[in-house]
C-alpha cells in the first residue's frame, strides 16, 4: 500500500499487480486504489481495474466504477473492466446492456471478455433476443461463447434450439462444436454427432 504513492510508476504498477495477486486479503487497499484511479497515469489505470476485480471486495463502491470503465475510450480499460466485473457474483445485472454493446467493439479482447462474462451471467428472458442476434456476430469466438450462453436458457428451448442448430452449420468448426455440445447438454434429441459437425 505504501508503494502505491511511490514516485516511480513502475513501482506503483508492481504494487497494484501484487495487491491483485493477494486477492480478497488485500481489501484494505481498495479505497486507496479507487482514489488512485482518479489521478493515476493512463497506463496504470487498466491494471488498477484488473486488480480491483481480483480482490473483489467493496462491491457497492467497486462495481459502479467497473461499469463506468466498460464505457471508457481506452480499449485496455474496457477489456480489463469486463475481466474484473466477472469476479463479482452478484449485482452485475446492470452491466448486461453495456456488455451486449461491447460484443461489437473494435477491440477483440474487449469483445471476447464481454462475451465470456455474458456466458457466466444468469440472463433473464428479456435478453434472449440479444443473445440470438449475436449468434451471427462476425467474431467466431463471440459466437462460440454466445452458443454456450444460450445453453442456460433451458426454459425457452423453442427459441434457443433453432439458433443452436443453425450454429452447428457455422463456417467455424469451433462454433459448430460449441453449438453441438450445448444442444446435447440441453437434452436435444437425437443427440448431435460432434465429430461429424466438427469435420474431423
Amino acid at each position: 500500500m505504501d508503494a502505491l504513492s511511490n514516485k516511480n510508476v513502475k513501482i506503483r504498477n508492481g504494487a497494484v499487480r501484487a495487491l491483485g495477486l493477494i486477492g480478497p486479503a488485500a481489501q484494505p487497499a481498495v479505497p486507496l486504489m479507487l482514489d488512485n484511479l482518479k489521478t493515476e497515469e493512463q497506463q496504470l489505470r487498466p491494471q488498477i481495474i484488473a486488480s480491483l476485480g481480483l480482490i473483489h471486495q467493496y462491491p457497492d463502491r467497486v462495481i459502479p466504477v467497473l461499469i463506468d470503465s466498460l464505457q471508457s475510450d481506452d480499449p485496455k480499460l474496457r477489456a480489463n473492466a469486463a475481466f474484473a466485473i466477472a469476479f463479482f457474483s452478484k449485482d452485475i445485472g446492470a452491466a448486461a446492456p453495456i456488455l451486449f454493446k461491447l460484443l461489437n467493439d473494435s477491440d477483440g479482447r474487449v469483445r471476447n471478455n464481454a462475451a465470456s462474462l455474458l456466458k457466466e451471467m444468469d440472463l433473464r428472458k428479456e435478453y434472449i433476443p440479444q443473445l440470438i442476434s449475436n449468434a451471427s456476430n462476425p467474431d467466431a469466438t463471440v459466437r462460440c461463447l454466445i452458443a454456450q450462453a444460450l445453453g442456460k436458457q433451458m426454459a425457452h428451448t423453442n427459441l434457443v434450439f433453432p439458433v443452436l442448430l443453425k450454429l452447428t452449420k457455422d463456417p467455424d468448426h469451433y462454433v459448430r462444436e460449441s453449438a453441438g455440445v450445448t444442444l446435447n447438454g440441453m437434452g436435444y434429441k437425437p443427440p448431435i454427432n460432434i465429430t461429424a459437425i466438427r469435420g474431423d
